[in-house]
C-alpha cells in the first residue's frame, strides 16, 4: 500500500488466483481517505504467468505509482518486474524486467521519494551455494511528466486574479471524441498554480 499526498488517496495492490491458481493476476485499487474505491487497476494478466509479492510506492516527482512484483518463470527461476502508473491509475508503460537472471530473484520491496528515482530491492540466489541468499538492488529512474500552469479569472492574458482550489486534469487519447485515460490531476494553490 502507498499514499498519494497530492490526491489524498491510497493504492493497495494484491495477487489474485481465484480464476487460475497457477497464473495469478495482480490488481490494484485506488481508495480515498474514507475507504471508497476511486479506480481499479489491472497490473498483470493471467497470460503473464504466476505473479506474486506485489509492492507499491508513490513517486511524487513522476506523479505516479511504481508497482514491483515477483514473477515465476519456472519452479527454480523467479524474476522481478515493475510497471509505472499515473497518479490517476492509467498505465504509463508495459511490464518491465528489473532482474531476470537464470536463478531466482524473490520478495521485492520498493521505496520512492521526492526525486525521479525509486530503489527496488530483492532477495537473490545467484551465490546461494557459497554465500546463501543475498540482497540486490537497482535504482529505477522515472520519466517526469511536466504538468504545470496557472488558472486566472478574467479575460485571456489577465493574470491579476489567480483562482485557488480549481481542479485541473490532463487526459490522453488517440480519439478526438474521447478524453481517454487520465494521466494526472491536481488542484490549484493560492497563486493559481497547478504545481
Amino acid at each position: 500500500m502507498a499514499w498519494h499526498p497530492l490526491r489524498n488517496e491510497f493504492l493497495v495492490v494484491w495477487a489474485d488466483g481465484h480464476w487460475d491458481w497457477w497464473n495469478t493476476t495482480l490488481y490494484g485499487e485506488i481508495l480515498n481517505t474514507a475507504g471508497a474505491t476511486v479506480d481499479d487497476l489491472t497490473i498483470t494478466s493471467t497470460l503473464d504467468g504466476r505473479c506474486e509479492e506485489p509492492q507499491v510506492a508513490y513517486a511524487s516527482s513522476a506523479h505516479g505509482w511504481l508497482v514491483v512484483w515477483e514473477q515465476e518463470q519456472s519452479l527454480s527461476n523467479h524474476d522481478i518486474y515493475r510497471r509505472l502508473f499515473s497518479g490517476g491509475g492509467s498505465p504509463l508503460e508495459s511490464a518491465q524486467q528489473v532482474a531476470a537472471e537464470s536463478h531466482s530473484e524473490k520478495t521485492p520491496a520498493v521505496v520512492a521519494g521526492e526525486t525521479a528515482q525509486a530503489l527496488v530491492v530483492w532477495q537473490d540466489t545467484r551465490d546461494a551455494a557459497a554465500k546463501g541468499v543475498d540482497l540486490y538492488m537497482t535504482v529505477t529512474v522515472f520519466p517526469i511528466t511536466t504538468f504545470t500552469g496557472h488558472v486566472y479569472k478574467g479575460a485571456s492574458g489577465e493574470t491579476d486574479q489567480p483562482l485557488q482550489g480549481v481542479g485541473v486534469a490532463l487526459s490522453c487519447s488517440n480519439d478526438a471524441g474521447n478524453l481517454g485515460s487520465e494521466i494526472d490531476a491536481t488542484t490549484t494553490n493560492k497563486d493559481g498554480r497547478t504545481r
